[in-house]
């Protein structure tokens, strides 16, 4: 994850935090996506310069991305999900602190203790997470895990999962979240409690 602020210039300066100031403009690069963020009264010169950056960032780059755009008060999908974690900051390995209810490798790596329904789920989600899916690729599967269980069949249809994931998307669900729920999911099937 790098993080970016455009300067008055149309510079790019690379931080790592975010004020989210009316004028400010930043780019976010998480790999697989380019998420610039344009503060209400930003310029013209700053939203140009943004763009410019974003695409010479993409063509760098050996594999593809896409170029979100986000305006103030009207963020969504991975990157409202991300926001307050911006307004914290990286580490200097450009990784967000994990909630402490979410610090999956912790659960794995921790002292041995009874395994309960919560531990499986928790050491599930940090095997899910460990296969660093894409956002939108834990939104479908989600979707998915949902109408099997509300339909209580295999067979769907795929544009029902795409709206349902797309739905998902614009929620406030964070990466980690979406872990734990597909897991929990998972197990409760499996388990057959649902």
């Amino acid at each position: 994850m790098e993080l970016f602020f455009i300067s008055e210039e149309g510079f790019l300066i690379r931080i790592n935090k975010y004020d989210f100031l009316d004028e400010d403009v930043y780019l976010t690069d998480d790999g697989n996506t380019i998420y610039i963020w344009y503060g209400l009264k930003s310029s013209h010169i700053k939203k140009e310069a943004a763009l410019r950056h974003a695409r010479k960032l993409v063509m760098e780059r050996i594999g593809s991305a896409k170029i979100l755009l986000m305006n103030q008060n009207d963020e969504y999908g991975a990157f409202l999900a991300m926001l307050e974690n911006l307004k914290v900051g990286i580490d200097i390995n450009g990784s967000f602190k994990t909630r402490p209810e979410l610090d999956l490798e912790e659960i794995v790596k921790g002292p041995k203790k009874e395994c309960g329904l919560e531990s499986y789920i928790r050491v599930t989600a940090y095997y899910l997470s460990q296969e660093h899916l894409s956002y939108d690729k834990l939104c479908w599967m989600l979707a998915e895990k949902q109408l099997i269980i509300e339909k209580s069949q295999l067979d769907l249809d795929e544009d029902e999962i795409r709206k349902n994931a797309e739905e998902i998307y614009k929620s406030s669900v964070t990466y980690d979240e979406l872990c734990w729920i597909i897991a929990e999911f998972d197990i409760l099937i499996d388990r057959k409690y649902i």
